[in-house]
C-alpha cells in the first residue's frame, strides 16, 4: 500500500509518495494512542507518533547539546589539572566546608549580604587527599 502526499498550492498539483512503516505497539501504547485520539488532542494515531517523533528528535538534539557542552567542560577541567590549577583537601568535611565558603560567597556577592552558616568543619587528616579541580 502507497500513500501520497500533494505537494504545491497550485494546479497542477504533485503526487510523491511518502515512506510508510508498520509498527508493532504494546497494548499499553496502543490504548495511550486512542485515549489520546479519543481526547481530541490529535485527530487520529499517525498524529501522535509524529508528535512523538518530534519529541524524540527534540530530545536527541538537547542530548547532543549537552554532551557537547560536557565535554568541552572536561578539556577544562582536565587543562586546570595540567597546570595544577585545583585544591587539594584532606577528607570530605574539609571539602563540603570549603564548598559551603565557596557557596556563601558567590550569594552574598549576587545578593548583597545573606550568610548561610559558618561552613567550618572539625578537620582531619585521611589517607589520600581529596581533589577537586577549578574550572
Amino acid at each position: 500500500m502507497a500513500y501520497y502526499a500533494i505537494i504545491g498550492g497550485t494546479e497542477p498539483a504533485e503526487r510523491v509518495p511518502v515512506p510508510t512503516r508498520n509498527v508493532v505497539l504494546t497494548e499499553r501504547q496502543a490504548d495511550l494512542i486512542e485515549t489520546l485520539v479519543e481526547s481530541g488532542r490529535y485527530q487520529n494515531a499517525r498524529e501522535v507518533l509524529r508528535d512523538g517523533l518530534r519529541l524524540v528528535e527534540q530530545r536527541e538534539a538537547e542530548d547532543a547539546s549537552k554532551l557537547k557542552v560536557l565535554r568541552s567542560a572536561g578539556r577544562v577541567g582536565v587543562g586546570a589539572l595540567a597546570r595544577r590549577e585545583f585544591k587539594e583537601f584532606c577528607d570530605i568535611d574539609e571539602l563540603r566546608a570549603y564548598l559551603n565558603d565557596l557557596s556563601e560567597k558567590v550569594i552574598s556577592e549576587t545578593t548583597g549580604s545573606i550568610r548561610l552558616g559558618s561552613g567550618s568543619s572539625p578537620r582531619r587528616k585521611p589517607a589520600s587527599p581529596i581533589r577537586a579541580g577549578f574550572l
